[in-house]
């Protein structure tokens, strides 16, 4: 396991699991399903696709950087209209299960 014996990944590790995954899960949550394409002014990242980004770059970074393999495409470009909120849930869940992959692999 990676956090053995390193007590700074150690800590990287349980900081993922309880402030980091907790704080973005209720945040999506907490997220109007009709607010996640708003951003904070023209030509910037929908709020959706901040989570998207979230999610997705586990994937790439998870898949291409630490196993060598092909990771997803990635959903669109940042103009495109975010998918679904229950779409962007099931792809952040994705994403804490490839980061408790990463973590139980090292």
């Amino acid at each position: 396991m990676l956090s053995q014996g390193n007590p700074l990944v150690a800590h990287q590790i349980t900081f993922w699991r309880e402030k980091l995954q907790p704080t973005l899960t209720k945040a999506l949550e907490m997220t109007p399903a009709d607010k996640l394409d708003w951003a904070p002014a023209e030509k910037m990242i929908t709020l959706g696709n901040i989570f998207l980004h979230i999610s997705e770059c586990s994937d790439w970074w998870y898949c291409e950087i630490m196993k060598g393999e092909r990771s997803l495409p990635l959903t669109g470009e940042p103009d495109d209209p975010c998918p679904a909120k229950e779409a962007i849930i099931g792809m952040m869940r994705a994403h804490w299960a490839r980061m408790e992959d990463f973590f139980a692999d090292s």
